[in-house]
């Protein structure tokens, strides 16, 4: 269902509680690929704004502008949905009304971002036609200098020969000595060009690499701290609330039954410690890293779908922080997508130690892997392992059906 059906049902007048319920996931559907898109382009203009010192900042400041008023239309949404789950019969004019003026914003919003996008494109382009030119004028310049070094030595030997007197033969062998002279020099010059060349690509792949690996650790960060306000402020807050309940069920007023209420507040309680646990694995660095790697499969995983574990001898435990991390976040990001994608119904995973090499593998009989729809996800993973200069491979598995995801690390 697109925006436009949406909304047209919502104008009708026929509504009961089920379509409101209808409605209520059409709309949860939409707004979460709205979000989700938004999210990309966000992401990749931050990365752009990094490398273009801030020239990308009117474009990521449009596009929170949006993801904000979204977010409000949402809400509002939201709202007359779950009201007229209550009573099916309420108003609909004031919130479509409040919807056109939203439309009318997010609309001048989209203008906005469109005109910022076709200004730096257009400011960009022009950057690189300059660039362009600046540099044939450069490659020009230099091979008229160099033609008249090379014609003034010319004339100097010509000279010289003139000179000495000699015959014909010595001066077609002086010549060839010279131009023979001529072309080391300028092969010296050409490899003293193609070393600067490599210090300069040399130094912008390190670059790249401390703005991804910087990224990521923000990214923990945030996580961490995301992960916390949901642990610590919400789950206290529930814990709190539900014990209110149990003090209100002890004292029997008006034989209220809270059973639901306190099964709604345990659901909850539940839920928030599996997004914590999600976003940020507090037992990472505490535990028994391939115990970890166990106990959270078994949570995730529904029972359709069978894991079998292979470790190799090795002391995983000594592992740094940030390989563990790197581990666990591919497997994390496996697991989801062989749940979303796959229809497997088993999954091998190894994690072995050969020589000084970390291998994990990660096998699951499957649907197979479309190399063409490359997740957001699967790239975090790569940007991730390029970081601990090692190498990633995702495919087919060559022996039989399914995906193979191997990550070698060097220790």
């Amino acid at each position: 269902m697109n925006y436009k059906d949406f909304l047209e049902k919502i104008n009708s007048n026929q509504l009961d509680k089920e379509l409101y319920l209808n409605l209520l996931i059409d709309h949860k559907n939409i707004y979460t690929s709205s979000l989700n898109l938004i999210q990309q382009l966000l992401i990749k203009f931050e990365t752009f704004n990094l490398i273009s010192n801030n020239q990308e900042l009117a474009i990521i400041n449009s596009l929170y502008s949006m993801q904000t008023k979204i977010s409000d239309i949402s809400f509002k949404t939201d709202q007359y949905l779950y009201q007229g789950l209550m009573s099916p019969k309420i108003e609909s004019a004031p919130f479509l009304f409040s919807l056109k003026n939203e439309q009318i914003l997010l609309q001048n919003e989209l203008s906005l971002l469109s005109k910022l996008n076709h200004q730096h494109t257009n400011n960009y382009f022009k950057k690189f036609l300059f660039n362009t030119f600046y540099i044939l004028l450069i490659i020009c310049i230099t091979g008229f200098t160099f033609f008249i070094i090379f014609a003034k030595n010319l004339k100097k030997d010509i000279k010289k020969i003139k000179e000495l007197g000699v015959d014909g033969s010595t001066n077609e062998i002086i010549g060839l000595s010279n131009m023979f002279n001529n072309l080391i020099e300028e092969k010296k010059i050409i490899q003293l060009q193609i070393e600067k060349q490599k210090v300069v690509i040399e130094e912008k792949e390190k670059l790249t690499k401390e703005i991804t690996k910087q990224l990521i650790y923000t990214q923990e960060n945030e996580r961490h701290t995301i992960s916390q306000f949901i642990h610590n402020d919400l789950g206290q807050h529930l814990t709190a609330l539900n014990l209110e309940i149990a003090v209100l069920e002890t004292s029997k007023i008006n034989d209220c039954n809270f059973t639901a209420s306190k099964t709604l507040i345990k659901k909850c309680l539940k839920k928030i410690k599996d997004i914590s646990k999600y976003i940020h694995p507090p037992q990472i660095n505490s535990s028994d890293f391939n115990r970890f790697l166990k106990l959270y499969a078994k949570e995730i995983l529904p029972d359709s779908i069978k894991i079998l574990f292979e470790f190799g001898r090795f002391d995983v435990n000594s592992l740094s922080s940030e390989i563990k991390l790197t581990l666990f976040r591919a497997f994390q990001e496996t697991l989801t997508n062989i749940m979303r994608h796959s229809r497997a119904g088993k999954v091998r995973v190894s994690l072995f130690k050969k020589i000084n090499k970390l291998h994990l593998v990660i096998i699951d009989n499957g649907i197979g892997f479309n190399s063409a729809r490359e997740s957001i996800g699967i790239n975090a993973i790569r940007h991730r392992v390029n970081i601990l200069n090692g190498s990633f491979y995702i495919g087919n598995n060559p022996k039989s059906s399914g995906t193979k995801i191997e990550i070698i690390l060097t220790l």
